[in-house]
This record gives C-alpha cells, structure tokens and sequence, in this order.
C-alpha cells in the first residue's frame, strides 16, 4: 500500500522534473523483472480487492557450537512445538557431546510466511521493496537537484537488516536460559580538535604514531593496525576487543564483547553476516588472548583453562579474496601494578595463521575453501609450541 503511495505521488510531480517519463521507465521495467516487487504488487490488489494475505508462523532449529558448521533443522510450521524448551529436549542425544552440551547454544529462529511467497520470510521481502523504492527515492532526489534528507542516505532503517538475531531466540543447550544480542549503528564523525588534542596529551604525537601508510595489502594494513594497539596497550594497560569492518572507503568499528565462549562462537557468525550485509570487504579483529606453550597445554585445549598461561595481543584479519593472517605478541605486566604493561615481545605472525575467529568471514565470503579447512584443521591438530591461544 505504501510502496503504491510513493510511486503516485513520483508521478503526480513529474512536470517538475525533467525527462522523467524515460528516467520512471528504467525503473518499471527493471521492477517487473524483481520477484519481490512484482509479489507486493500483487499483494496490494489481493489486499484491496479480497482482503489479508494468507499467513503462517514457522520455527527451525540450529546448535552453534563452533564457527563453522551446525546441526539445522528445516523449517517447520511452528505448531509442532509449544515452547522452546520442547525444542531443547527434542534434540537427539547424539548432537550432545560434553563440549556442545557446555558450550552450545539452540538459535530458535521464527518467521512468518505468505502462501504467495513460501520461500521467504515477509519481513525480509519487504525490506527487499523498501530498499528498491528508496533507491529510486534517492536518484529522484539527486535528479532534481534536492538535498538528501539524513534518513535517505543512512541506507536500510536498522529493523530491516536481515539478521537471524532479530527474530531469533537463543538458548544455552547447558542450563536452558534464554538471551540474545543486538548490533545498533551510531555514525561516528570526524575527530574535532578538542578530541585530537585529547588524545595527544594520552598517547602522544598522532603524526609520530602515524607516521607510516596504512599500506595496501592485508598485511600491511594488519602491521599498521597492529602498531597503534600495541601503543593504547602500553598507555591503557588493556586493549579491549574491537573488530574494524572495512569496505568502500568506510570503517564500521564494532566492539567484541564476548561473556563466555557460547556467546563468542554465537556473535562472531552473525558479525560475518553483518559484515557481508554492510558490503565490508575485510575484517581486523584485535583483542588480548590467553596463550600457554605445549607442555602446559590443558587436555580441552583451552589456554584460558591453564595455570601457567600468559598474555598476548592478537590480530586476526581476513579478506573477502580469500587472504588471511594473525598476528600475535606476547606482553609482560609489571610485578607491582599489574594494570600496567612493562613490555610487549616482539609481534610473529602465529602456525596457522588462519585462527578459527576468521571463518566465519571467509565463508560468508564464500572463500573458505575445503583446502583452507584442511590445512588449518591439521596444523591445529599438529601445532601448540610457542603460542596457542583460545579458540
């Protein structure tokens, strides 16, 4: 109904706007070729002419307890469960193993479904048809010479992204208790003067920190970032986790809070989703992390598990060509004031140098080749020395 009021009233000014005829005919004819556009087309007469659409709820089933892979069921009509705790106590005794029993988590994802469009969710093809009209909005906009209202150029309203999160339930497959997480966007502007000088008096000269390129490679964009977390570190004492989503010219910078394992392995997919979602085309991921050498490894393979594991500032980056590295330093706190840092090692890129945080990115990327998987399942399996780290 809404998409129909905007194309009326487009056309209801189009004396105002030359050449319009051919410029609203592009898009028609690109509309009629748009399953989704020509659906809600449809819907809008059924609507007006017989009334609602005919509409059913349905559930599936996932356990994420890695990052990559799951057990997943198919949609199914959401009356065969009553409740999420019927799903948790439907799941085969088999899918739970000790590590996917502690640190698994059942995402029960809902949808509701039209019976002229089965194989998508409705919310999901609407936002498909609001973003085509807002498209079009915009390049009408642009076309008359018009200034972009700040709602036009911000791209599809948060609610709109098609984020499992946002329709999906996650409980713990050790306890039974419900959560769930939320990404929300807030543009940052450039830096004022009060902030860069704020900054200087903590860290010091910005041009003496910067004073190299960021470079063009994934690896010598990973040196530079790795170089300014190594100065907040020792400045800080800390460096929390942050992951930097690059892509067109744009950084999305979005802090990794992970409470328990379950939760990173949960949050670290749907950021990859997001990451392809906002059209970034690398990732930097950097946090501290606990390592520990071979002969101190604990038997779950776990460093934050051990009694004798150390500290390390890590990098893991990864591209949507298929590229990715980590690089890792280990740093020593002062025997006095254990807030503060005495020194850093010198950084290594780590064996393998593809870390398990990266694979959601290159699969949502489609670049995670079965030889990737290979190679790092067998050096992980094969590889603890000087610095394994949590999973």
């Amino acid at each position: 109904m809404v998409s129909r009021t905007v194309t009326f009233i487009m056309q209801s000014n189009k004396s105002s706007i030359n050449d319009f005829d051919d410029w609203y005919r592009g898009y028609k004819e690109k509309w009629q070729s748009d399953s989704f556009m020509t659906w809600a087309r449809d819907s809008r007469n059924v609507i007006e002419k017989q009334g609602d659409l005919s509409l059913y709820s349905e559930v599936r089933g996932k356990i994420v307890a890695s990052y990559v892979g799951c057990a997943l069921t198919g949609w199914a009509n959401s009356q065969l469960f009553s409740s999420n705790d019927a799903i948790r106590s439907s799941i085969p005794k088999e899918y739970l193993n000790s590590h996917v029993v502690q640190h698994g988590t059942l995402i029960i994802e809902r949808r509701w479904v039209a019976n002229s469009l089965p194989n998508t969710e409705i919310l999901e093809a609407m936002a498909h048809v609001y973003g085509e009209l807002q498209k079009a909005t915009i390049d009408l906009t642009q076309r008359a010479e018009m200034p972009l209202p700040r709602w036009l150029r911000n791209g599809l309203p948060h609610a709109m992204r098609a984020l499992s999160m946002d329709r999906a339930a996650y409980v713990s497959l050790a306890d039974g208790s419900t959560y769930g997480y939320r990404l929300f966007q807030k543009p940052i502007q450039d830096l004022e003067e009060t902030t860069t000088m704020a900054l200087e008096k903590r860290y010091g000269p910005l041009k003496k920190i910067l004073n190299s390129r960021v470079g063009d490679t994934l690896q010598e964009e990973a040196d530079y970032l790795f170089k300014l977390a190594t100065v907040i570190l020792l400045r800080d004492g800390y460096h929390a986790g942050v992951a930097l989503l690059m892509g067109d010219g744009e950084v999305n910078l979005v802090p990794l809070i992970f409470p328990d394992r379950s939760a990173k392995y949960v949050i670290t997919r749907e950021l990859a989703k997001y990451a392809v979602a906002i059209g970034a085309t690398s990732v930097f991921m950097i946090n501290e992390a606990w390592t520990v050498s071979e002969e101190n490894a604990p038997p779950s393979g776990f460093a934050s598990e051990s009694k004798r594991r150390k500290e390390a500032l890590v990098l893991d980056a990864a591209n949507n060509k298929g590229e990715h590295l980590s690089i890792g330093a280990r740093f020593n706190r002062r025997l006095l004031n254990k807030k503060k840092v005495k020194r850093i090692e010198q950084p290594s890129s780590t064996v393998p140098d593809l870390h398990s945080v990266m694979m959601p990115f290159l699969q949502e990327w489609s670049v995670l080749t079965d030889e990737t998987l290979k190679a790092f399942i067998e050096a992980e399996e094969t590889f603890y020395g000087r610095f394994l780290r949590d999973k």
